[in-house]
């Protein structure tokens, strides 16, 4: 091999190496990082302690149609879902994906389910467990509306929002007053649907607000309100406070109920990022 065209080997190696050095940092500079925050909407009622579900694996589709892997685990980790309601989330997992625009979301469960305050049939004293580890086994896809924005070097976080009565419907053998139980031993079963809203946490607002009975704050008063077609619900808490997070922006209506009360609703605007507040006195 001649000098010259040693020489030309060389430079075309090191031109080669350069540049996929190049392509390294450009790949590691157009990324940024996305939390996964898990919230629900809630049971109406006390007779359940825990609603579990285990996350196996998290994908988001991205604009050429192609999934990309944002968490994956081969531990299952528990999240009971009634301890994140009216706008308290848990941290699922962080990582760093490519920039880009994410339409929707693709949810593989490892497992859920339900433990009861107490038993569902007459003469038992231990509480019910309703397992659903069988059938959860697929795959659901969710379109993230609004959708996510993944920005160079951002920290964006991504909702999953889980209605746990839609998600977890209760059957009965017996005749309910107004659809409600009004005893444990009136459930006879429990049928798993996963319902969950998806959205980009960081382009959405909130909706929170008090409901007073009387001059009262009143707990555990059902809170409604439609998002995107669906129907999502909150609860009041000790101090009759509500909270809806992962808002569109738009106009909507809250619906407020409570036992022996006629319903009231309000209507409330959601800009951007901002809260919006739907008190209700009764």
């Amino acid at each position: 091999m001649t000098n010259l065209l040693k020489k030309l080997v060389l430079l075309t190696l090191l031109i080669s190496v350069m540049y996929s050095c190049e392509k390294d940092e450009e790949t590691e500079d157009t990324k940024g990082n996305v939390t996964v925050q898990l919230t629900d909407a809630p049971f109406p009622f006390a007779f359940v302690s825990e609603a579990n579900i285990s996350i196996a694996k998290i994908e988001l589709k991205n604009a050429d149609g192609d999934y990309v892997v944002l968490f994956e685990s081969t531990t299952s980790t528990s999240y009971n879902l009634l301890d994140y309601t009216n706008g308290a989330t848990a941290s699922v997992a962080t990582n760093s994906i490519a920039t880009g625009t994410y339409s929707h979301a693709k949810v593989t469960l490892a497992g859920a389910s339900v433990v009861m305050n107490g038993n569902v049939s007459d003469g038992g004293n231990e509480n019910t467990i309703f397992d659903f580890n069988s059938e959860t086994n697929d795959s659901y896809e969710i379109a993230i509306e609004p959708q996510l924005e993944v920005e160079e070097g951002s920290e964006s976080n991504v909702l999953f929002d889980v209605d746990v009565n839609e998600t977890f419907s209760f059957t009965t053998s017996s005749i309910l007053i107004d659809g409600w139980f009004d005893f444990i031993t009136q459930i006879s079963g429990c049928d798993f649907n996963p319902t969950i809203r998806v959205c980009d946490l960081d382009k959405t607002g909130k909706v929170t607000g008090t409901v007073t009975l009387d001059g009262t704050n009143y707990e555990n008063a059902q809170v409604t309100i439609v998002v995107n077609g669906d129907e999502i619900s909150a609860h009041t808490e000790e101090d009759g406070t509500y909270t809806f997070i992962g808002i569109n922006t738009g106009t909507y209506e809250v619906e407020v109920s409570i036992a022996n009360q006629e319903t009231q609703r309000v209507q409330v605007t959601v800009t951007g990022t901002d809260t919006a507040t739907g008190n209700f006195s009764f």
